[in-house]
């Protein structure tokens, strides 16, 4: 791999630079002053941080991000790596579980449920509009309703098995 010429110039000037990269290096040098007043640049630069002492945290501070540290690789080590929250967890199941108590409402009122409304207790205005209702809507609720049903049971399948990983995981943490 190729040094860019800012890295050759660190290593010209730390001494680290040997070989053919030096003479090519230093013909780069002798060609403009401008390269030479750069290398100086950074010459001076590389001698004032070589000359100052690194501070060395407390051991309070060490040890506190040496922990959040650990903890960190624990949660990158476990198998489920995101972090649920239990109301949206609980939140997500009582909206499709509405849903489908909805659903299975609508196909029970909507697929033949007429019968729900006979046996004479209601008006004949009341059975002929819930009649026609059930025999418009009926069939178009009963074709998505199945469907939708479907689709409820799988999302709450998933909900489930992504729950029960959740709990192995909040497990194998503590």
């Amino acid at each position: 791999m190729k040094k860019t010429r800012e890295d050759q110039l660190w290593d010209y000037a730390e001494g680290r630079l040997s070989g053919p990269e030096k003479a090519e290096l230093e013909q780069w040098l002798e060609a403009d002053p401008r390269n030479r007043k750069q290398l100086e640049e950074l010459s001076v630069l590389s001698h004032a941080l070589s000359s100052m002492e690194p501070e060395v945290p407390s051991m309070r501070f060490t040890a506190r991000v040496m922990e959040a540290w650990d903890q960190e690789l624990a949660f990158r080590a476990s198998p489920l790596q995101t972090r649920t929250d239990k109301r949206i967890v609980y939140g997500v199941a009582a909206f499709l579980g509405g849903a489908l108590l909805f659903t299975l409402g609508l196909l029970f009122v909507f697929s033949g449920g007429s019968a729900l409304f006979s046996g004479g207790s209601g008006s004949p205005v009341e059975e002929r509009w819930l009649s026609g209702i059930s025999s418009s809507l009926g069939s178009l609720f009963e074709g998505l309703g199945h469907y939708f049903i479907g689709l409820i049971a799988l999302l709450l399948m998933l909900l489930v098995e992504r729950y029960v990983h959740y709990r192995q995981y909040i497990r194998s943490v503590e």
